[in-house]
């Protein structure tokens, strides 16, 4: 799976235990797998009605702490690449877009803590 690595088999695991919507334990169509499949629009070219059945048990609350979680940690992982101000637009919180603000830009990036982080050509290439 091409974001396995970011969509892992434990945490999907974790969450969907969490809010008692893991299934499939050592069966063919366990709740990652399945997950996979649907986030892939890759439904088995086969008998499809376990699947579909798999599919319909898969927990909204769970789907939802999950993309929210993944997110929050691609915003960690790209940390100060994208700051208010920034020249390429950026949006106010409950504003809106907002026009590019060099200055403000500029005193962001020396509020940074940490050096910015960038992604290379393999770890953009994966889709969330």
């Amino acid at each position: 799976m091409p974001f396995a690595s970011v969509l892992t088999a434990e945490k999907i695991a974790r969450i969907f235990r969490k809010h008692g919507g893991w299934f499939g334990e050592n069966r063919i169509y366990n709740t990652a797998v399945v997950l996979w499949a649907f986030l892939r629009q890759d439904a088995p070219t086969e008998d499809t009605s376990d699947y579909c059945q798999a599919r319909a048990k898969l927990s909204e609350p769970a789907i939802r702490e999950l993309s929210t979680e993944i997110a929050n940690d691609a915003e960690q992982t790209c940390y100060g690449t994208w700051v208010p101000g920034d020249d390429r637009g950026w949006s106010k919180w409950h504003k809106g877009e907002s026009v590019p603000q060099p200055l403000l830009a500029d005193w962001c990036r020396e509020q940074m803590t940490e050096a910015p982080v960038y992604l290379d050509e393999k770890q953009r290439s994966v889709p969330v």
